[in-house]
């Protein structure tokens, strides 16, 4: 598995994430991880067509893996940038 680091410049809006999320293949058991800095990650799959799940993890912590699926790309966006599911998450 490769890494690849984005760094994000909050200029740039959510519109480059969603593109991203958007493009994401619909696969089994793969995705992305942001934000993996050993303590914490967030998990964004997306397992069916229109569905994304993002998962917010921290080993050891209670209440880990928050997790939530959504069918708005732009909510999703919201969610990994803000490191916290919104409105638009069915838990």
């Amino acid at each position: 598995m490769r890494t690849i680091t984005i760094q994000a410049d909050p200029a740039m809006g959510d519109e480059w994430l969603v593109h991203t999320i958007v493009a994401m293949p619909v696969v089994a058991n793969n995705g992305f991880i942001f934000d993996d800095d050993g303590a914490f990650s967030t998990h964004v799959n997306r397992r069916q067509e229109g569905v994304w799940t993002v998962s917010f993890r921290n080993p050891g912590v209670a209440g880990y893996p928050r997790t939530a699926h959504y069918r708005n790309p732009y909510a999703v966006a919201r969610a990994i940038i803000s490191r916290e599911h919104n409105e638009e998450g069915e838990r």
